[in-house]
Parts: structure tokens; C-alpha cells; sequence
């Protein structure tokens, strides 16, 4: 809604036009509420603590500032339409997938910085290449990395990104695993944090040294209050990734039913997945070419179709958009709550089951509760 604007019901239409004329008429009606969400989503455990939407998001800028169709590289006009996109709709904290030599080289690295920083990316940076922080047990190896981490971690202070977590190696199991341990440990002692995806022995294995773990089995596993008693952080993937065409599926699964079981969020794969984005056959057509049987194969993991000056949103991204404003509403209810209780609101909340509630008249009772008790 415009800043400004008078609560209340405005009604219209949406007109369809083809070739100059209209084909047909849609009406509209629009409420306006007379509150305004909270710009930060707290999360079930404690209100301290933000609940965030992020994606893992390969889209980076090209060298030469070429735009391209790929999910790799693309124009600085195509990246910051992307990125807006998603600050727009509230996935503020994606998993960047930006390469080492971009990272770790000053020029790059600042023009990445400067597009995110445009886009409304703020204070925490999440870096989600796998070549960051490495494995290595070689002290001198351990200094240089130290120093590689540092000087990224200022120059992303520059721009406004206090906190910075750079990825280990992802998906990892078993001694690949436990082997980044002590790399780990060196990259925290400077001040960096950890960020990688995990499976169900992760905590057991490395969960000192993880502050933030991307979950991958099914959520309830998990255990998150394990992860926040020493301080660290659990978000989800996975369930599922980028591809059906179901918001509800997203709006439920990393919505209030992710935020009701203690995870500090959501963030699956991906923005724009390899291959050729708007070709769902492209995977399977890439491993034919390969000479590759087909087998199990992905279809394309698209949140945000590119086009040449930005992006086409899915469904599937408005459901992930509708998640994170269910919790800012019930963000808001609960700061009322917390300032004014109600016992019958009370009551409420609690008897709701997130995993198999109507969401869209959950949002509703959340608005007419913050009414009721402002």
C-alpha cells in the first residue's frame, strides 16, 4: 500500500487488454488496515531474536557487466532487480553464493556490496560458496585464512554488514565433515560465523563450532533447542526446494509451522537453479547431452524466472513471501499481548495446530486479534 494511505475498503477492477482493447474485467477490493507490521519477525522462542526468509541465491555480478540469462552472472541491473525483488517481499536474509575470487578480491567484492546494500540487504551477510574457510590443520594455512576473513569482514563493515558468515562445505557427512573443525574454530576465534546445511548427527559432530546450521532432514528432528542453548541458530531447506507451482506448500512449511517448532527460519534452493531456468527439461536434457542416464533428475529450482532487465516472481515465491507476513502479524499480536494481555487471544493462540490450519483465516484472526487488542 502507498505510505499514507486511509484504512478502509478500496474497490475496483483489474481490466485484461489485448490488442488495445479490454477482454475482460476482474473486481478488486483492497483493505487497508490501521496498523503497521513490525519490520522484524520475532521468533517463537524468544522475541529477542529475529525469524528471517532468505534463499540460497546464486545470482552474482558479471565481470565484464554483460547481462545473461544464467543464474551465475548477470547485469548490475538484472542483480539489483533480483535482489530488490526479494527485499521487496520480505526474504531479506538469502545465502549468497558468491565465488572466493569475488569475496577475496577488493574490487568485486565492493561492487557486490554496493548492489546488496542498494537492493535493502542490512546488517548481517550471509556467504553460502563452500571455499571460504577450507579444512586445512596447516598453521600457516589457518593465518592466512584468518587474514583472507578479516579483511573481508571490514570491507563488508564499510557497507553496513556487521556480522558476516561465511559456508563450509555443503551437504558434507561423515570425516569430510569433522575435518573443517579446526578451520572452524580459527575462522571463529576472528570473528567470523559459520554457515553450512547439516543432516541429523550435525549437532553431535560439529555443532560447537556451526552458528548456523541449514537444516536438511525433516523438521522435526531437528531439535533447535539444543542449537540456542549455545547461542546458535537453525534454519530449513529442502521441504521443499524451488519448483512446484503450490504456494500454500511454502506458506505452510516455512511459515508459522517452521516458526511454532523453534527455527530461527527459512531458507531453501533456490532463487534461479543451474541450467536453463525457464526450461523445466533442461537437467534431464543436460545429462542426455552428457551421455548421462536421466534417472531421478531435479526439474529446474526456480524461485524468480530472469528476464533481461529483472525478474519474473513464481508462485512458489509469493507463498515464501506470504510465510514471513503471517509471523510479522503474529509478531504484532504478540507485542500487544505482551504490552496488554488477553486471555481469550491467549486461549486462542494456543489452540491452533500450524500443521494443518487454513492460513489464509489464520491471517484474518491475527487481524481482527490486533484489532481487538490495541
Amino acid at each position: 500500500m502507498p505510505k499514507g494511505a486511509k484504512p478502509g475498503t478500496y474497490k475496483g477492477a483489474v481490466e485484461f487488454v489485448q490488442g488495445g482493447a479490454v477482454v475482460a474485467k476482474a473486481p478488486l477490493a483492497v483493505e487497508v488496515l490501521p496498523f503497521a507490521l513490525p519490520e522484524r519477525a520475532e521468533t517463537a522462542y524468544d522475541p529477542e531474536r529475529n525469524y528471517t526468509m532468505g534463499l540460497y541465491t546464486w545470482t552474482a555480478l558479471s565481470a565484464d557487466g554483460s547481462g545473461s540469462m544464467t543464474p551465475f552472472v548477470r547485469s548490475r541491473a538484472q542483480v539489483l532487480a533480483t535482489y530488490r525483488t526479494m527485499v521487496e517481499n520480505g526474504v531479506t536474509s538469502p545465502a549468497l553464493i558468491w565465488p572466493g575470487n569475488v569475496v577475496f578480491d577488493d574490487r568485486r567484492f565492493r561492487e557486490h556490496l554496493d548492489v546488496a546494500r542498494e537492493a535493502g540487504f542490512r546488517e548481517t551477510l550471509y556467504l553460502g560458496w563452500s571455499s571460504y574457510i577450507g579444512n586445512s590443520t596447516d598453521p600457516q594455512e589457518l593465518k592466512a585464512m584468518q587474514k583472507r576473513l578479516v579483511h573481508a569482514m571490514e570491507i563488508a563493515r564499510e557497507y553496513g554488514f556487521g556480522q558476516v558468515y561465511f559456508y563450509g562445505f555443503d551437504e558434507a557427512k561423515g570425516d569430510k565433515l569433522v575435518s573443517q573443525l579446526k578451520a572452524w574454530h580459527a575462522a571463529r576465534q576472528v570473528g567470523a560465523k559459520t554457515i553450512v546445511s547439516g543432516y541429523r548427527d550435525q549437532f553431535e559432530r560439529v555443532g560447537r563450532e556451526l552458528d548456523l546450521c541449514v537444516w536438511n532432514e525433516e523438521p522435526e528432528s531437528a531439535r533447535p533447542e539444543q542449537w540456542h542453548a549455545l547461542g546458535h541458530r537453525l534454519w530449513k531447506y529442502g521441504t521443499p526446494q524451488a519448483g512446484p507451482e503450490n504456494p500454500d506448500l511454502y506458506r505452510r512449511n516455512y511459515g508459522l509451522f517452521l516458526w511454532n517448532m523453534g527455527f530461527d527460519g527459512g531458507n531453501t534452493y533456490c532463487e534461479t537453479s543451474g541450467g536453463v531456468a525457464w526450461n523445466d527439461l533442461a537437467p534431464a536434457q543436460l545429462r542426455i547431452k552428457a551421455g548421462k542416464p536421466v534417472g531421478h533428475c531435479y526439474r529446474s529450482e526456480t524461485m524468480l524466472y530472469p528476464t533481461t532487465d529483472g525478474v519474473v516472481e513464481t508462485l512458489s515465491f509469493t507463498g515464501l513471501a506470504s510465510a514471513i507476513k503471517d509471523i510479522r502479524y503474529m509478531t504484532k499480536l504478540r507485542q500487544q499481548l505482551r504490552a496488554k494481555p488477553n486471555a481469550a487471544a491467549q486461549e486462542w493462540l494456543g489452540s491452533l495446530d500450524y500443521s494443518t490450519a487454513d492460513l489464509a483465516s489464520v491471517r484474518r484472526q491475527l487481524v481482527d486479534w490486533i484489532l481487538k487488542t490495541r
